[in-house]
């Protein structure tokens, strides 16, 4: 199964699922009623319940921003869509009458702006961007996203290279063929490689590796390696545990460089918090435990979602303060 064939179904499910509580309420009133009651006094009492509901539900905004690198190879307009879907969720579980807008953004600066014009209500951010924000005090952790088969949102990257490899560490794959995959499309994978190069003292990664080359799917990235095709890989450590599950011999590629656990995304509110935080934090928290909320979490490829906390979030925010601190370095060398 692709996984626009999985979309196709998750977009055809949640359509469906949109209509249930009506049908429910139509088919309750029928039984209560009995068939041979008018259609009119059916519509009538349909009217009367709808006011009512409608009547207690908590009236709210939901802007939620959506960073292009939240995305992965995931389209903007199935991410509009899925949001828009978890959005009236939301509605309908928790009593909100939501007027809600997605909005996808591929700038930090569209993203600060929009924060100083009270534009944004929920901030589905890539790490790099949301600790950039978090540090100009603009934003604050809401949730972070699971990983399957645990409850830590961190992972580890690995380079991995064939048992039979000579390559025992990053210095002894100089001029060496390396397959990159980036989680979610993310920039940890590549600020990462690009920090432990330096503190190597080793070359800048188009110098030293005779080329890179960025593949969309981890299976694309560790196989070619097993099968000698490329010299190393770079991938994310879970992905890399799942592969080795469904094919026991890949656990035989040699691991000669790890990082730390570390996060590729962040859903954040802004530093003044949505007035309903707490019932946001509880709606998120709990998609998983429903079949609609799992469909919607297969989007995002996410397995659900803990609330943030800082013994998750530091080793990260060290790491990117490094790594900018770095670049800031490059930009007034590079200047001078």
């Amino acid at each position: 199964m692709t996984m626009s064939g999985q979309q196709s179904r998750t977009a055809w499910a949640v359509r469906a699922w949109r209509w249930l509580p009506m049908l429910s309420l139509l088919v309750a009133m029928t039984t209560q009623l009995g068939l041979g009651q008018s259609a009119t006094r059916i519509g009538d009492a349909t009217h009367a319940a709808e006011s009512s509901a409608a009547a207690n539900l908590r009236s709210t905004r939901l802007n939620v921003i959506i960073s292009d690198g939240m995305l992965g190879t995931l389209s903007r307009n199935d991410a509009i869509a899925a949001v828009t879907t978890w959005a009236d969720y939301i509605g309908k579980e928790y009593g909100f009458s939501i007027r809600s807008s997605v909005r996808p953004t591929s700038s930090t600066r569209e993203v600060r702006q929009m924060l100083e014009r009270d534009e944004a209500d929920v901030l589905l951010l890539e790490v790099s961007e949301y600790f950039e924000l978090e540090e100009r005090r603009m934003v604050a952790p809401l949730v972070l996203d699971l990983l399957s088969g645990t409850d830590d949102p961190r992972t580890s990257y690995i380079v991995v290279v064939h048992p039979e490899s000579a390559a025992n560490s990053l210095a002894d794959l100089q001029q060496s063929r390396l397959l990159l995959y980036p989680k979610l499309q993310s920039g940890t994978a590549v600020a990462w490689l690009t920090m432990e190069l330096v503190d190597q003292s080793l070359a800048e990664m188009t110098q030293h590796f005779a080329g890179v080359q960025r593949v969309n799917r981890p299976q694309d990235c560790v196989l070619p390696v097993y099968f000698k095709k490329g010299d190393a890989c770079l991938v994310d450590e879970h992905s890399f545990q799942l592969l080795g599950e469904m094919n026991a011999q890949l656990k035989r590629l040699r691991v000669i460089a790890r990082s730390a656990p570390l996060l590729d995304r962040v859903t954040s509110t802004p530093i003044k918090p949505h007035r309903y935080r707490a019932d946001l934090v509880k709606a998120i928290v709990e998609l998983s435990q429903s079949t609609h909320g799992k469909q919607l979490l297969t989007v995002f490829r996410s397995a659900g979602h803990a609330l943030a906390e800082d013994k998750h979030l530091r080793t990260s925010r060290e790491f990117w303060r490094r790594y900018r601190a770095l670049q800031s370095s490059k930009g007034k060398q590079g200047g001078a």
